[in-house]
């Protein structure tokens, strides 16, 4: 008994001692960890009772577990590190790591919530991305969205993680000598303070062990909150690997495909070629117009054309993303569904795209945009859709043009350039294609546009005046070619690559905006050789652009992707299915008038009857047969491995 009675007091001395050891490092450690963790959780509780959908009660406080449990989790892996490398170099490593990582981490969930508060989205991967790779751009949005407030919280966060705990260390062991330092630690221990080597491995692998376990806990969204739920820091992370595996993955190689080609359907050798004009507007979605809504005076102009137009009365983008959508509607066939810009990478596009299949028709072919240039490399998007050249707004003078936002000027700056590369073109057939940016983010307007009042939210005010200005500037375009000698001639295209959100349903811009506000865009064709106002009710997508225009043009397209059909092909139409731009938030399918919503678990799915409900805000996924939902949601899922699969590596 006596032996054991020694043991057990050995044993207690041995872990006051290490308690006392290890007593500064948690001094710091708690300064470090417990006010991040603090303001971290204090951020998610405001994202999530701000939402327009928010939880409450219960159900509300689950949604903070992943950040809860990653805390913890972090917390004691630190642990783990402080209380294992003692020797003073590793010490100092240590210190110098854990800082910096948490002060990163408050410069993220700073800048995450910005993001949530300007979009109602959170940030993702791909968001991250553009900020590493354009860190020009990400600097020109920052300094338009952020607020002084968001500003000085990131200041005050980030001086705190690198002096706070430092100062609260210092306070506490004032004066006590070794500990009276500013950093803890960088003495090294006596031996009397060391844990037992075997000991020590044990609870040092036992710790690291339970840590690794709360963070891949915290991985795991709660059922009723999704990724939304998810700790933001963990779901890029996690977002980002599959990205990486996914690349890696070995996709079951498909068949080469016959090249695609332009087959005529007539003579049209006989017959002086039509020249083609595709006016894309930025940001418009379909309700911002008199098109999608009559009660709206915003777009005179484009109503007029539509009575002798064939005007897509439902038509949806493909991902309501400016590179996605242009795309889509330039190739007739899905983007890529991913955030890397896949569409930009060199032989990113499966198939030739209508620029270049007109190119070897021998028309000339021009991009021309009121945008900065190098914005997520539009250049080499350009030249995989197949254009000969490529005008960004830096080429352009800007000599009595005002700015529209943080990253382009008003669209008029592209008129007199255009038509300068008309004339340069003398008889040749051309397709000349405009991208505007007036209606984007943050709806700046020139000080020479006067603003109407349309709505009492000063930024759905401005947007609304920006379609204003944007019809003005189709209808000019129209004027120029009346002018050139070219109206009699040129089949124009007038759409809109997305829509935008200004929280209709919790969500502002457009990137994840599934509803019809992010996705539905006006879309009308005007031939001047057959002027009778139509109208196509059957859901299509822009997409569709490149069989409409080669129809109308005297050709069909053969070989290649498969391609969404003509606007004026008389059938039935397919199922439109959409995406959003992040990965794992959210599809649509849309069929008739209904449509279903998969949001990969970050809220419940949905179900509308947009004939009854076109502004979708009667949920019926409780009236709809669960077997019904489930083939909906295989059917989305199908679609989006199906496309995936072709931007794999084909076979020869």
């Amino acid at each position: 008994m006596r032996r054991v009675a020694g043991a057990a007091r050995q044993l207690g001395i041995s872990v006051r001692a290490n308690v006392g050891s290890f007593a500064p490092d948690g001094c710091y450690l708690l300064a470090l960890l417990v006010p991040v963790a603090l303001f971290d959780l204090t951020l998610s509780w405001l994202r999530i009772t701000s939402r327009y959908d928010a939880p409450s009660g219960l159900a509300a406080i689950t949604q903070l577990r992943s950040d809860l449990l990653a805390h913890l989790g972090f917390a004691v892996l630190w642990v783990v590190a402080y209380a294992v490398l003692r020797e003073r170099w590793r010490r100092a490593v240590v210190l110098v790591v854990s800082q910096l990582s948490v002060a990163g981490y408050l410069l993220f969930a700073v800048a995450a919530h910005s993001y949530y508060r300007k979009s109602g989205s959170i940030l993702d991967a791909g968001g991250l991305r553009m900020m590493v790779t354009d860190p020009e751009a990400t600097r020109n949005i920052a300094a338009s969205e952020s607020s002084t407030t968001d500003v000085w919280v990131m200041i005050a966060a980030v001086t705190y993680a690198l002096l706070g705990p430092v100062l609260v260390y210092r306070l506490r062991y004032r004066g006590q000598s070794p500990r009276g330092r500013w950093l803890p630690g960088l003495t090294a221990p006596t031996r009397d303070h060391r844990v037992p080597t075997s000991r020590g491995g044990r609870i040092a692998v036992l710790a690291t062990t339970t840590g690794l376990l709360l963070v891949v806990a915290a991985a795991v969204p709660v059922t009723s909150g999704g990724a939304f739920a998810r700790n933001q820091a963990l779901d890029v992370a996690l977002e980002l690997g599959s990205s990486l595996l996914e690349s890696e993955r070995a996709y079951a190689q498909r068949p080469a495909m016959s090249p695609s080609r332009l087959i005529a359907t007539r003579s049209v050798a006989a017959d002086r070629p039509r020249n083609v004009v595709m006016i894309t507007m930025e940001s418009v979605r379909s309700e911002a117009t008199s098109l999608g809504n009559p009660n709206r005076d915003t777009t005179p102009f484009l109503a007029k054309l539509a009575k002798r137009s064939t005007v897509a009365e439902n038509a949806y983008t493909t991902v309501p993303h400016t590179s996605k959508a242009v795309t889509g509607a330039n190739c007739g066939y899905m983007p890529p569904l991913d955030t890397k810009l896949t569409e930009s990478a060199p032989a990113g596009l499966p198939s030739t795209c209508l620029p270049g299949l007109l190119r070897q028709q021998g028309y000339a072919t021009a991009f021309l945009q009121s945008a900065v240039g190098e914005f997520e490399r539009r250049p080499d998007l350009v030249r995989n859709l197949g254009y000969d050249e490529f005008f960004p707004v830096e080429t352009f003078p800007t000599a009595g043009f005002g700015r529209a936002n943080y990253f382009g000027w008003e669209d008029d700056i592209m008129l007199e350039p255009s038509r300068d590369w008309l004339r340069a073109q003398g008889d040749a057939p051309f397709l000349l294609t405009y991208l505007t940016v007036t209606g984007h983010h943050d709806y700046r307007l020139p000080g020479t546009f006067g603003l109407k009042n349309l709505a009492d939210e000063e930024d759905l005010n401005n947007y609304l005046n920006g379609v204003r200005y944007v019809d003005r500037f189709v209808s000019k375009v129209f004027a120029m070619l009346a002018e050139e000698g070219r109206a009699d001639d040129t089949l124009v295209v007038v759409t809109a690559d997305h829509g935008e959100g200004f929280g209709e349903h919790g969500l502002r811009q457009h990137d994840n905006t599934i509803y019809n506000e992010g996705i539905k865009v006006p879309y009308l064709v005007y031939d001047p050789t057959d002027r009778r106002g139509r109208t196509v009710q059957r859901p299509v997508t822009t997409m569709s652009v490149p069989e409409t225009v080669a129809e109308r043009l005297g050709y069909r397209l053969s070989g290649g992707l498969a391609r969404e059909e003509s606007l004026f092909s008389g059938g039935g139409g397919r199922p439109v299915r959409v995406s959003c731009q992040s990965t794992n938030r959210c599809l649509a399918l849309i069929e008739g008038t209904t449509k279903y919503i998969h949001h990969f678990g970050n809220r419940p799915d949905e179900v509308f009857d947009l004939s009854s409900d076109p502004d979708e805000k009667r949920n019926l996924i409780d009236d709809v047969d669960p077997a019904r939902l489930k083939a909906l949601r295989s059917d989305l899922l199908q679609w989006r491995r199906a496309t995936r699969s072709e931007y794999a590596p084909r076979s020869r």
